[in-house]
């Protein structure tokens, strides 16, 4: 955190410490909070820190740059151990807490669908900045805003481009059965391949005994020229050597579960050339947010995608916040509902009704020699270009 930001914490928490004076009851007014959920301990720790980090560096800019009257942003967090049990407790202690204007987060999809109703019942906006999982925005509430791409699209979107490209006509979707995330990519994208000529065999893993030899001789079956990972690496990527290892030397593509550091050290030359799709833009070559980035990563390390996108969110209740001059939960929900673009480090958004993107987007990168490179998105936009 930059010199100022810390003055600004300290006078934050000055103000709220102090007895009630006129001065203090106004810094508080133009204060904006928002709560953030996620894991701070247990095994997925490390995916909540940088969500946390990705929301104070948006907050660290914000203080930094703001303006005579502007608002002040800060955040708290609540520690929901990527658990339902642990969820549904701290988000009432989020929503109880009147200072908190927004939620950010959870981090998965079953979690965060366990939770949404007690937001919605509390009017208070909650921005998704991971979870991608399509039932979060089919229950009809007016109060959740997602920036990922949610599944049903990027399997619909990643098919598409399989056929656009000639990448393969005879496909093997492999999955985990009943994961959190995979299936319903899967499914979507099975669909639109074989609506656009394609052939797409399903061949399913048992998530509890993983037999992989047996997956690979299920997908070869098919004779498949393409191989398609719908899921996460860590869970599926076993069916890689054993594909291999049964003769197949056709291509790879993955959901942006796939999308992982630890491919390539983990298979070799078995994932060369590996595509994925992924609702992360290649940060790098968009020089309009070079500043925030070389900024980020100068106080908070590498920006990986849920830090990215905590960024995002915040810079959202950020715009929100100063277009409508407030802190109240149901205005900021309607500002967000706005057809009015919201310019964030990872792309401009607007939202149809039910809280998804109204332009939705993957984004294509490729595994050459250990590195990913980014090859194209699935449509081109006024963020990226191509």
């Amino acid at each position: 955190m930059t010199s100022r930001g810390r003055f600004l914490a300290g006078s934050l928490a000055a103000s709220a410490s102090a007895a009630p004076t006129p001065a203090g009851a106004q810094t508080l007014a133009l204060q904006t909070s928002v709560a953030v959920l996620c894991p701070l301990t247990g095994p997925d720790a490390s995916s909540g820190q940088a969500l946390v980090n990705g929301v104070r560096g948006a907050i660290d800019d914000a203080n930094f740059t703001r303006l005579p009257n502007d608002r002040f942003y800060a955040l708290r967090t609540f520690d929901d151990q990527n658990t339902v049990a642990f969820a549904l407790l701290s988000s009432r202690f989020a929503i109880d807490d009147q200072t908190q204007s927004v939620a950010i987060g959870h981090l998965s999809g079953k979690v965060t669908d366990a939770v949404l109703q007690f937001y919605a019942n509390a009017n208070m906006p909650i921005v998704v900045p991971a979870a991608s999982t399509d039932s979060l925005t089919a229950h009809g509430y007016r109060n959740v805003f997602r920036l990922p791409t949610k599944d049903t699209t990027e399997g619909i979107l990643h098919a598409r481009v399989v056929k656009r490209d000639k990448r393969g006509s005879t496909i093997a979707v492999v999955s985990l059965a009943q994961a959190d995330y995979g299936p319903a990519v899967a499914s979507a994208f099975a669909r639109q391949a074989q609506a656009d000529g394609l052939s797409a065999t399903p061949v399913q893993i048992d998530a509890d005994s993983p037999d992989y030899p047996a997956a690979a001789r299920a997908a070869l079956a098919a004779q498949p020229d393409l191989v398609f990972i719908a899921g996460l690496a860590r869970d599926l990527g076993g069916i890689i050597p054993a594909l291999r290892t049964a003769g197949y030397r056709g291509n790879f593509n993955g959901s942006q579960g796939c999308f992982d550091a630890g491919l390539a050290p983990s298979y070799g030359d078995a994932v060369e050339g590996f595509i994925v799709s992924s609702s992360m833009p290649p940060l790098n070559q968009v020089p309009a947010i070079s500043r925030i980035k070389v900024d980020y990563e100068s106080r908070y390390g590498g920006l990986n995608p849920i830090s990215a996108f905590g960024y995002a969110a915040m810079q959202m209740v950020v715009t929100a916040s100063r277009r409508m001059g407030t802190n109240s939960r149901i205005v900021l929900a309607r500002a967000f509902a706005q057809p009015i673009a919201f310019d964030t480090m990872v792309g401009s958004f607007t939202f149809d009704p039910f809280g998804d993107t109204n332009d939705p987007n993957v984004y294509f990168y490729q595994l050459t020699k250990g590195n990913w490179s980014y090859l194209h998105a699935a449509h081109p936009s006024g963020y990226i270009g191509r």
